[in-house]
């Protein structure tokens, strides 16, 4: 009896036993698991963290790149902003250039100089008519006055016409062309290049008549409109 007794007190003893290693091995085998879950957990948040920092690295890199380009951008701008403001002057200057140049072309100076008077038209004898347009302006001149350019061109035609003499075309080369008819010494030829106040006829007599017309197209146009006067 005593021997069973001491039996079963030994096989309680390893029951416990085992059951206590069993648990000792549970706890060991779930904190091995939770270590492992840490170290996990820490090596995804390293890693997330390396990838954060990379992100941030190339940001910032994208941001540099950015700022550079900004800088070249506005370089660029500043550059193109003085080539405007050159061509712009450029332009201005231009414009006044082309400008003055269509202006001492433009038919205003007074036609002649000398001794020689504005007069009234001449009919025709015959047909009681004036062959020239309304707007021509008719002179007398004397001996020793001269017909004159009224501004920049070139010699576009001379003819002779029966009744007023010689006949000067002048192309300012801005749509408008002047006309000199005279009977003097003629002082151009066809193609000459002229500026204005050049002398294209010469009168050496007394009592010589002289007409000035001025088309501008097609439209003809009041010399008088035009004219300065004061030469």
């Amino acid at each position: 009896m005593a021997e069973w007794d001491l039996a079963e007190k030994v096989n309680k003893r390893l029951v416990i036993f085992a059951i206590s290693a069993g648990l000792i091995l549970l706890v060991v085998l779930g904190w091995l698991n939770l270590s492992q879950k840490i170290t996990d957990s820490e090596f995804e948040t390293k890693m997330a963290q390396a990838e954060t920092e990379t992100m941030k690295t190339s940001l910032r890199a994208s941001e540099e790149n950015v700022r550079i380009l900004e800088e070249k951008l506005k370089a660029e701008e500043k550059e193109l902003e003085a080539v405007s403001s050159s061509l712009n002057s450029k332009t201005e200057e231009l414009n006044e250039i082309n400008e003055k140049k269509d202006n001492e072309a433009l038919p205003k100076k007074y036609p002649m100089r000398g001794n020689g008077a504005i007069v009234l038209p001449e009919e025709d004898e015959e047909e009681n008519v004036n062959p020239l347009p309304e707007t021509a302006v008719y002179f007398k001149m004397y001996e020793g006055s001269k017909a004159v350019a009224t501004g920049d061109g070139n010699i576009d035609s001379v003819t002779e016409d029966e009744k007023y003499g010689t006949l000067i075309e002048i192309d300012h080369g801005n749509g408008y062309h002047s006309y000199y008819y005279g009977k003097g010494l003629l002082m151009v030829e066809q193609g000459q290049e002229i500026r204005g106040g050049d002398v294209l006829i010469y009168f050496n007599e007394d009592d010589q008549n002289y007409v000035y017309i001025i088309k501008n197209g097609s439209e003809y146009v009041d010399p008088m409109e035009l004219m300065d006067i004061s030469g």
